[in-house]
């Protein structure tokens, strides 16, 4: 029993669409290599962002708040990636938290405040953890996963209970945005505030 991975990814890349009007750069912080989830929300995001105007580049972590920090934080050390960055895409809420320091300590390190205007997004939504950080407007969306235990647990009674019946090998469990996707354009800065900061990166 899991969350449908792929459309995880579909859901960022509609995130990713919203907040940017369908035209932008976005770092995208995968998970670890090997793992079939972080591969399956990539797939997911390309499917929805593909022929569109985003572009993307992906970099690795190891779903942990530190991992994330440190690959945003050596991302930028490069001069070449730091311009016109608009939003960073986690694919799991810790390692956004942990960019959003690296972008943070970059805006001071570097002298480029238009890293403060870069769009967080993650994947999670624990109710005490994800969904805080975007209503609290620190992270501008993530992608809710329901608790697994509780319907495997219902699955497992009725395949005792219930003659014949016989569970599917795999349930994939729906997930959903938050905010719900109408509402995450919303969180987008004005396409000036926007194009400004990338004209101010572009110009060092």
């Amino acid at each position: 029993m899991t969350s449908d991975q792929k459309e995880i990814g579909r859901l960022q890349g509609k995130h990713f669409i919203a907040l940017l009007a369908g035209k932008g750069k976005v770092l995208y912080v995968q998970g670890p290599a090997g793992s079939s989830i972080a591969a399956d929300r990539l797939a997911g995001m390309r499917e929805i962002v593909e022929g569109t105007g985003i572009t993307y580049e992906v970099v690795r972590g190891d779903w942990s708040e530190e991992s994330g920090e440190a690959v945003v934080a050596k991302w930028l050390e490069d001069a070449r990636a730091r311009p016109g960055l608009q939003l960073l895409g986690c694919q799991n809420d810790a390692m956004a938290v942990g960019g959003m320091r690296a972008l943070a300590r970059g805006a001071v390190s570097y002298g480029l405040r238009e890293l403060n205007l870069v769009l967080v997004t993650g994947v999670d939504g624990n109710p005490e953890y994800g969904i805080p950080l975007v209503d609290r407007k620190r992270l501008a969306a993530t992608v809710i996963m329901p608790p697994a235990a509780g319907q495997a647990v219902q699955l497992i009674h009725e395949a005792w209970t219930t003659p014949g019946f016989s569970p599917p090998p795999i349930v994939r469990l729906p997930v959903r945005s938050y905010p719900d996707l109408p509402l995450v354009a919303l969180r987008a800065p004005s396409s000036g505030s926007i194009s400004t900061a990338t004209r101010r990166g572009e110009g060092r």
